[in-house]
């Protein structure tokens, strides 16, 4: 139960983190038989788990239901969508991070900077105005996997 509940969460954190500000992505679950099952993030409806398998539902009101401890992996793709300029990237140093992290490459402008848990529960938010690179303090954090998004780019990091 413990997988499945982690699982869960981390589907939430993507779906909340990454998925929103993204249209015309696909979830894409992988099985551990080799195949592939793509959906348009724009058709599915809703996704959970019920007994021991995952349930897309889909708008159409179709679903598409997976054995459970046969899903391998479940991730997302944006390369049917519309291109992007994909020549940014956070830079985040040190990772692992104890008490300060810094973030590079941050696009000129004023941003948001979220970072979230690994069970995607925001726990902190700070304006960045006009910086490239910023210096965050994370000696209120616990350790654990955290989720960096800013400017509709996203890092993950670890705090020790």
């Amino acid at each position: 139960m413990v997988k499945i509940n982690n699982l869960f969460w981390v589907l939430i954190m993507l779906l909340n983190v990454v998925v929103s500000p993204c249209r015309g992505q696909n979830i894409l679950i992988q099985q551990y038989d080799g195949n592939i099952h793509s959906e348009k993030i724009s058709v599915v409806q809703n996704l959970y788990f019920a007994s021991s398998n995952l349930i897309l539902l889909l708008k159409d009101g179709s679903s598409n239901t997976f054995d459970l401890p046969s899903v391998r992996k479940i991730y997302f793709d944006s390369s049917s969508s519309v291109k992007e300029n994909k020549t940014e990237n956070l830079a985040i140093s040190p990772n692992p991070a104890s008490n300060t992290l810094q973030i590079q490459g941050i696009p000129q402008g004023s941003n948001v900077l979220y970072i979230y848990r690994s069970d995607g529960l925001l726990v902190f938010k700070q304006q960045v105005d006009h910086a490239e690179s910023i210096s965050v303090d994370l000696s209120m954090l616990s350790p654990g996997l955290y989720v960096v998004r800013i400017a509709g780019l996203t890092s993950k990091f670890i705090k020790q």
